[in-house]
């Protein structure tokens, strides 16, 4: 079954993502098979809306990743150049200039490694495939996505940003081009407004070393730490990245075995052991994952996670010290 959108010629790229929207008005409804299709005039590329999204879009399209995101786009297309330099955009260019309706001017984000090695239900592209051709009059630019799932609140428009990013830097070599026909296929299409669009919060990107000295001071550094564990806490993610809390731990535990000799730990018992539960439950939901992206019982366990990381914040915010 296809759910096919189509904006008429003269539209804006924010209505076909409002009527991707209102295709997908149900959170944790999946729709298969969405296909978002228009002809827009090239200054579409530059309008308002989509400026907006233009800096996460050159996020993901950097090459390697920023410390804020689990992967770009960027580090998948960048790395790979033709003998004579070429890569990423560069390639398309060369395709096209070479051949206008060329069937290889596109990128495959994944190949089969990618895809095989999902033992530990690692973050990869939903963004798979593109492909650019220009038609015979040499003025409409044709691009064409597919990705395998796709969030049509948040992503949808930052990944249409980064197909204006591109044809942005093809336009520049092709100046007879006056519109783009733009098509993205999703495989599943969902809605969820609160999904983090794989960015990460700042305890599972800085280095353990931070941690560790934060948590040596518990009273100065009590609002910083607690942060960190906010943010964890309020980050919609699909596979939850274990990173920060899991050096949180160690680090805590690590500190209260050195204070052993004096009788004093620094954090309780009760607040380690909770942490110890909940990065147990960290590890059980991802490997879950590995089986089911959308079962029932994977919204009861990252309840579970999210509850633990509630009382954790409580037992951080209203002191530390205790006795084992």
């Amino acid at each position: 079954m296809n759910n096919y959108i189509y904006q008429e010629p003269g539209g804006k790229l924010a209505d076909l993502s409002n009527k991707a929207l209102k295709k997908c008005p149900e959170e944790g409804v999946r729709t298969s098979n969405l296909i978002l299709s228009g002809l827009f005039e090239i200054d579409e590329i530059n309008d308002r809306w989509i400026n907006g999204f233009k800096e996460k879009a050159m996020q993901w399209q950097s090459n390697p990743a920023p410390d804020n995101l689990e992967f770009s786009h960027g580090q998948y297309i960048q790395p790979f150049k033709t003998e004579s330099g070429e890569g990423g955009v560069d390639f398309l260019i060369k395709e096209l200039k070479e051949k206008h309706d060329s069937n290889r001017a596109c990128w495959s984000l994944l190949t089969m490694k990618e895809l095989l090695n999902h033992e530990q239900d690692q973050s990869i592209p939903s963004f798979m495939l593109l492909q650019a051709g220009i038609t015979d009059n040499l003025q409409t630019l044709i691009l064409t996505g597919y990705y395998r799932a796709l969030e049509v609140s948040n992503f949808l428009p930052i990944n249409m940003a980064e197909m204006c990013l591109i044809a942005e830097r093809i336009k520049s070599k092709f100046v007879s081009i006056t519109q783009l026909s733009l098509t993205i296929h999703a495989f599943g299409a969902y809605n969820d407004p609160e999904f983090s669009c794989l960015e990460k919060v700042e305890i599972d990107y800085i280095d353990p070393m931070a941690i560790m000295l934060a948590i040596t001071n518990p009273v100065d550094n009590k609002e910083e730490i607690v942060k960190w564990v906010s943010d964890k806490m309020k980050l919609k993610e699909s596979r939850i990245n274990p990173r920060g809390l899991i050096n949180l731990a160690q680090s805590m535990n690590l500190l209260n075995d050195k204070g052993k000799d004096k009788g004093c730990p620094i954090y309780p018992r009760p607040l380690l052991e909770l942490l110890d539960k909940v990065n147990k439950q960290i590890a059980e939901h991802n490997k879950l994952r590995l089986t089911s992206s959308h079962s029932s019982e994977i919204g009861k366990r990252y309840k579970a996670i999210k509850e633990g990381l509630m009382k954790i914040i409580s037992l951080l915010a209203n002191g530390n010290k205790g006795n084992n």
